[in-house]
């Protein structure tokens, strides 16, 4: 059978040698991967308690089950088993008794347990410890599973029990005195930095990712962040010949930088000698140009500047506009003209004369050339604003559900069955769209957070109770049941979205 993880690990459930070790560390382990094989040795040499292991379907528990094989001191005192529906206890006591080159066990019966912790106790005496791990434990039924349980408090001081699988099996166990008690540790999806990582490791040189930033987004949205998938599409890419050639190497990232840098400098250049270009025109106007300009000024404006207003002119367009949106009606627009116009002294007077023979929008940019009255007439045009600036900060906020996170939180119990869990918004909407026809159900997505990042989950519900849900599981696709749906009580889901 075939293992979650697309690596050759062939070997590894055999004791291996340490030149297999060596050549096993080849595959370097992401940090999530490193913190689970710490603990999973942790709690192999110091608990006794049996470890069950769960993920998705190429999670990469066969490639941590296989990293913790190789990693141990004593490689004869590591068993790894693939589990199988023919597997039973008999089968795994003969592997255990054939790895101590005991004489054969055929049946599980007193006798041979008995012979097997015999065993056991006297190789922990010498200092060994034996560490049975089964991958694939999913594979394996409820007897055989408590069977295994039981097994496991037989010698736990010489005997540690690690099982992998996919979610689901660890239910099985019955919490029974005569059991080894259940710890369950989940593989999560890697983060997607460590997509990356996986990708520079296996397909490129290990710091440098074969992949474009769209490439490998594509990559984190189909695969949902698992290692297998993510590993199967990112050979899926390199193997297609409509893929574009790679464009530039890192060592053409500097020239391009340098190439960005002359062209800004360049352009700021350009910006300058315009403007200084421009005031070396006016500081060369002749005395006799200058006299006539102010000659025309005093004629036609007492108390205002030609130069101040075709700058104002020029200037005020885009501050007329915003205030002719912002002044309510034409009547009002035109009072409050009105009202502003005897603080302008000499330039009330043209305003007034305006109003009368051509429109207001005329007549407010005549006050707003008229010097003295712009301040004031921007200043009451900015108070509406602020007003309502002020108005909408003032409102308090209050918590925000999406429709299918108030459907969720809706019914006061029932069950729900959680489907898909990732980084990626696009990639939960997505599933939601592709299995909406094909399950018994509506599918809902909410949102949460998960190591600092937002985590997007897709359930299908609301049942009424557990047999619904499962009855609900059975109905759906072959592909789908293959990633172990979780059967949940819709109250966990609602505490974590409020």
């Amino acid at each position: 059978m075939e293992t979650d993880f697309d690596l050759d690990l062939s070997g590894v459930n055999v004791a291996p040698s340490s030149a297999g070790k060596e050549a096993f560390s080849m595959h370097s382990l992401l940090d999530s991967q490193k913190r689970h094989v710490e603990l999973l040795s942790h709690l192999a040499s110091y608990s006794e308690l049996l470890v069950a292991v769960t993920g998705f379907e190429g999670a990469g528990k066969s490639f941590i089950a296989n990293n913790l094989a190789a990693q141990r001191e004593a490689p004869d005192e590591t068993l790894l088993l693939t589990a199988s529906v023919m597997l039973g206890m008999p089968a795994i006591l003969s592997s255990i008794a054939a790895h101590w080159d005991m004489p054969a066990i055929h049946e599980d019966g007193a006798q041979a347990r008995e012979a097997i912790r015999n065993e056991a106790i006297d190789r922990s005496e010498a200092g060994g410890n034996l560490l049975l791990i089964i991958d694939q434990a999913d594979q394996l039924d409820a007897e055989t599973l408590n069977d295994i349980a039981h097994f496991a408090l037989l010698a736990p001081q010489a005997i540690s029990v690690i099982l992998f699988g996919a979610p689901g099996y660890e239910t099985h166990f019955r919490n029974s005195p005569a059991q080894a008690p259940v710890h369950v540790l989940a593989v999560e999806p890697l983060t997607d930095s460590e997509i990356a990582a996986l990708m520079a490791s296996v397909f490129g040189d290990g710091e440098v990712c074969p992949f474009g930033d769209k490439e490998l987004a594509g990559i984190m949205m189909d695969s949902g962040c698992l290692p297998g998938p993510a590993l199967r599409q990112g050979e899926r890419i390199l193997s297609s010949s409509t893929r574009p050639a790679a464009t530039v190497s890192a060592a053409g990232f500097p020239l391009r930088n340098i190439l960005a840098i002359a062209g800004v400098v360049t352009a700021i250049a350009m910006v300058f000698i315009y403007q200084w270009g421009a005031s070396s025109q006016d500081d060369e106007l002749s005395p006799e140009i200058q006299a006539q300009l102010d000659s025309v000024k005093d004629f036609n404006y007492l108390n205002s500047d030609v130069g101040h207003q075709a700058e104002a002119g020029d200037s005020e367009g885009v501050t007329l506009a915003d205030r002719v949106v912002v002044e309510p009606t034409d009547g009002e627009e035109a009072g409050a003209v009105n009202e502003e116009a005897p603080s302008a002294g000499s330039g009330s007077e043209i305003v007034k004369a305006n109003t009368e023979s051509s429109s207001e929008i005329d007549a407010v940019s005549m006050t707003e050339g008229a010097g003295s009255g712009t301040p004031a007439v921007r200043a009451e045009a900015a108070q509406p604003q602020a007003a309502q600036v002020e108005a909408a900060t003032a409102q308090p906020k209050t918590p925000s559900y999406t429709p299918d996170e108030q459907a969720l939180l809706a019914p006061e119990s029932g069950y729900i069955v959680q489907l898909l869990g990732s980084h990626s918004s696009t990639g939960a909407e997505t599933f939601r769209d592709q299995w909406q026809s094909q399950v018994t159900g509506t599918l809902y997505r909410y949102q949460t957070t998960y190591k600092g990042k937002d985590w997007f989950v897709v359930v299908s519900g609301v049942y009424s109770s557990r047999a619904e849900a499962r009855a609900a599981v059975n109905a759906m696709p072959s592909s789908l049941r293959k990633q172990s749906p979780w059967v949940r009580p819709v109250g966990d889901v609602q505490k974590v979205i409020r």
